[in-house]
């Protein structure tokens, strides 16, 4: 059977696209490479603005399903609690602040804190594994095809070569298969890998006062460059995590180096929980070649600053499928994502201010109106 669009990867990109497409009438088929979508090294929060992106590509299959709705149910958060430090600070300053980040040893920097309380929901979090696999099978139930356990592998003009050495024949590709896409690659484009992470996930029983507490991030230039450390706690896990940008990092071993003295600040063995890796596109070439579309990480649109992706691929996805759809509509909104987040960590990466703004994050944000502002600038 030939089908209009084939998409390669079903995380939110990937999803977001098939909900558009099939919903207009398109024939489309759905390749996915793991069995069960969403296992990824990611702290997993979405944002408003990726809450609000995730509840149009949802309204049409929950307003029909209300079982559906209970399961992709987000725990919303209002507190946030934000550490900065590193080397550099002069000791009257800290004196001054008259606080420590952490009760445990403070050897690598970490000297302040803030807490944060915000009037509405900044973030929402739930698994990721959870909320694509229903959306997958409301997918499948809409009359989506839907091919597990496969990867495309070639591509020509009509049609995709799978793994297991089938072929699917389709007008349109919509390449939505993470930061290491093969399309992306056979394209001829530079590598979307902007950062790269790392990332432990624990019972919350072993760590019981971070899990009982907000999340948490925390800013050291020193150790994570333009980017942080995150500590998300789930029902009945604990994921903490760190993002260096591809400049920074120059080796896995570094990288390593830096998460597992994190770990140790924080008083937390890496052999208590599952260690993950993971890397973050945020590297944008352009979206549309001829046939084929890049979308979410393929197409480079997470943000190397904050390492959020879920909303960008979402609209991402969304936006590929009008562009099929409509023949002479163009995007704008794609590209204005991604100079919006090339630009910010342009600036946050220089020599000046770029450490400076990391180093007295959490004293900054105790100023009213900042911390509000930081989160629309940043997410």
């Amino acid at each position: 059977m030939k089908y209009d669009v084939c998409i390669l990867g079903a995380g939110p990109a990937g999803l977001s696209a098939a909900f558009e497409l099939q919903n207009s009438g398109a024939r489309v088929i759905l390749v996915e490479r793991h069995t069960t979508p969403g296992s990824k090294a990611c702290g997993g929060g979405l944002t408003a603005d990726a809450m609000t992106a995730f509840s149009r590509m949802t309204a049409d299959c929950a307003s029909n399903d209300e079982a559906l709705v209970s399961q992709l149910a987000f725990e919303p958060y209002q507190r946030l609690t934000v550490y900065s430090g590193g080397v550099g600070v002069p000791d009257f300053i800290h004196r001054l602040w008259c606080a420590t980040a952490h009760t445990g040893n403070n050897d690598i920097g970490f000297l302040f804190s803030s807490r944060l309380r915000f009037r509405t929901a900044y973030m929402h979090v739930s698994s990721r594994v959870h909320w694509q696999s229903h959306l997958l099978k409301s997918l499948q139930n809409k009359g989506v095809r839907v091919l597990s356990g496969m990867r495309g592998i070639g591509f020509d003009r009509k049609s995709v070569v799978l793994s297991n050495g089938s072929s699917v024949h389709a007008d349109f590709i919509v390449a939505a298969d993470g930061s290491k896409s093969r399309c992306r690659r056979q394209l001829g484009l530079p590598s979307a890998v902007g950062a790269v992470c790392r990332q432990l996930r624990i019972p919350r029983s072993l760590a019981a006062d971070a899990a009982n507490a907000a999340p948490s991030v925390w800013f050291n230039h020193d150790l994570f460059g333009a980017s942080y450390g995150w500590v998300f706690p789930y029902r009945h896990e604990l994921r903490i995590g760190c993002g260096v940008p591809t400049e920074l990092v120059h080796s896995a071993a570094r990288l390593k180096s830096a998460f597992f003295s994190w770990l140790s600040h924080l008083n937390i063995s890496w052999q208590q929980g599952k260690l993950e890796g993971g890397s973050i596109g945020s590297r944008y070439a352009g979206h549309r070649f001829g046939h084929i579309f890049l979308a979410g990480d393929a197409a480079g649109m997470a943000s190397s600053v904050t390492g959020e992706g879920i909303g960008q691929a979402i609209i991402s996805g969304a936006e590929v499928a009008r562009e099929i759809l409509q023949s002479n509509y163009r995007s704008s909104i794609i590209p204005a994502l991604a100079i919006r987040h090339e630009r910010t960590f342009g600036v946050l990466s220089q020599s000046r201010p770029g450490p400076a703004l990391y180093r007295y994050a959490a004293p900054a944000l105790r100023f009213p109106g900042v911390a509000s502002l930081a989160i629309r600038k940043f997410s």
